[in-house]
This record gives structure tokens, C-alpha cells and sequence, in this order.
């Protein structure tokens, strides 16, 4: 595809990491939002019914350990609700950046000279969206931020459905969430991360360009005050994240009967990234 190929409707949410796979399996498919919803089904799927169907088999589903399957917020949060939000995002996330994007030339911004220097920056966007290396990295942090959740970050204590007391290895159930699940859960989380810092790239060397700026415009922002809304649709990626981290919180709370204080700079932290990515539309 050459520079003056790139289409402005491929834009940001029709690639990234593990777009391929999922085309090649025809999760979903170039247009946007076509496919999302079967996507977002597969993957909670994929991530929850083994575990559901293992614990099951092995006597860990209702009792067997503390904390049995059934009882396990945070696994519930994280592959009911979060993975499905995290795959659905794509569609409010993506119709906002398209708009975005259309704006900088409908607008008047880009002036006429510059209008090939923003279709370069377009097309190595999109160049680092697809990128196979970004793809591996991200891949590669999933599975070690599942290693560091599971060797310094547990969120349970005693005897769990993946890790029964005595066993002195994992369950079936526990194989499948620290090789599958979790893994797939991290990566959704990272995907997203890595494509907010693309489309930060992206608005930088925007910043460079010789705009079209005025002073007069109601904006009071010289005519980029549109910028502010494109992070509004962010909202549904920390919804999903603060979700998964209350699930986590919750079981933390019930069976190992930590403080709820002692959580009070976790959800600062979320609040702050929340306001930071997803702020006050007026």
C-alpha cells in the first residue's frame, strides 16, 4: 500500500496486535464493527467455559477449595465483562478516531502544503498499528505480566480453584487460566495501551505541521478544541479495566479479609488514569 493508498476508514481499530489472527479465524472482518460482537462471544468463550467445564471435572467448581469457581469474583469480571467490553471498544473508539481524523482535513487545518506530510504520518500510524514486532511485544508483556500476577500478585489466599491446597501443582482448570485466559485478558489490556500511545504519536507529529490555526475560533483553542472528544470513548476501556480490578479487590476482601482501606491508592490510581484518558466532555 503506498502513502497515497491509505484509506482514512482503515484507520486504528481495523488492525493492531491480534487483528490477524482474529481475521484468519473471520472473528471480524475490515469494516468496522462487523464481526465485534462474534468476537467479543469467542474470546469470553475461549477464556471462561474451559475453566468452568475443568473445575467442573475436577471438583472445584462449588467446593473442593476456599475459594471455588463459582465464588471467584475476579474471574468472573475478568472474562464475563471485561474481555467482551475490550473487544466491543473497537466500534465507539474507532467511529470517534475516524471522525478525528476526517476533521484535521475537512476543517481547513491542514493546509494545503502540508497535506502529504499528513498523509505520510496517516499511513505510518497505520504502519505502526500493524507493526509484527508490536504485536510479539505485546504478546510477549501478557504473558509476563500473567507470570508477575500469579508469583507476586496474587489476589487470593489458600486453597483456590486453580491452585488446590495439597496438589502441589495446578489444577486442569489453573493450566488453562495461566496459559489461555489470563494470558488473553492481559494482552486485551496491552492492546488497547499500545494503541493509545499510537494515537498519541500520531497527534504529536500532527503538532508539528503548519496548522491552520485561529485565534478567534469559539473553541477558544484555536480550532483544535475537537481533539478533547476524541479521548471520550476511552471511558469504556476503563470501565472494563475498573471492573476486573473491583472483581479483584472484592475477592481480596471476602476470603482473605483484607481491609478495604488499605485499597484506597489502587482506585486513586484508577480514578486519576480515568479522568486523564476519558475527561469531562464540556
Amino acid at each position: 500500500m503506498s502513502r497515497r493508498e491509505v484509506p482514512l476508514e482503515s484507520w486504528f481499530t481495523q488492525g493492531g496486535p491480534g487483528a490477524a489472527i482474529m481475521r484468519r479465524f473471520r472473528l471480524v472482518h475490515p469494516e468496522l464493527g462487523v464481526g465485534s460482537g462474534r468476537a467479543a462471544l469467542a474470546l469470553a468463550t475461549v477464556s471462561w467455559l474451559p475453566l468452568l467445564t475443568f473445575s467442573a471435572m475436577q471438583g472445584y467448581l462449588f467446593s473442593g477449595a476456599t475459594i471455588p469457581f463459582y465464588k471467584n469474583i475476579a474471574a468472573q469480571t475478568r472474562f464475563l465483562l471485561a474481555v467482551p467490553i475490550l473487544i466491543l471498544a473497537d466500534i465507539p473508539v474507532g467511529l470517534r478516531l475516524r471522525e478525528m481524523v476526517h476533521h484535521f482535513l475537512n476543517s481547513g487545518l491542514i493546509r494545503e502544503n502540508e497535506r502529504e506530510r499528513f498523509g505520510a504520518i496517516l499511513f505510518d500510524a497505520i504502519e505502526a498499528r500493524d507493526s509484527r514486532i508490536a504485536g510479539i511485544l505485546v504478546a510477549s508483556l501478557a504473558y509476563i505480566a500473567t507470570y508477575l500476577n500469579l508469583a507476586h500478585g496474587q489476589l487470593q489466599r489458600g486453597s483456590t480453584w486453580y491452585t488446590p491446597v495439597g496438589a502441589g501443582h495446578l489444577a486442569l482448570a489453573g493450566y488453562w487460566y495461566v496459559l489461555v485466559a489470563l494470558p488473553i485478558f492481559q494482552f486485551l489490556i496491552l492492546r488497547w495501551i499500545y494503541r493509545m500511545i499510537n494515537w498519541a504519536r500520531f497527534l504529536f507529529k500532527i503538532s508539528r505541521l503548519e496548522l491552520k490555526l485561529s485565534a478567534a475560533h469559539p473553541d477558544a483553542a484555536g480550532g483544535l478544541g475537537f481533539l478533547g472528544k476524541s479521548l471520550i470513548p476511552f471511558g469504556v476501556i476503563t470501565f472494563a479495566l475498573s471492573s476486573a480490578v473491583s472483581g479483584a479487590i472484592a475477592s481480596r476482601v471476602i476470603f482473605a479479609h483484607v481491609e478495604l482501606q488499605s485499597f484506597a491508592a489502587v482506585y486513586v490510581a484508577l480514578v486519576i488514569v480515568s479522568l486523564a484518558i476519558s475527561p469531562d466532555p464540556c
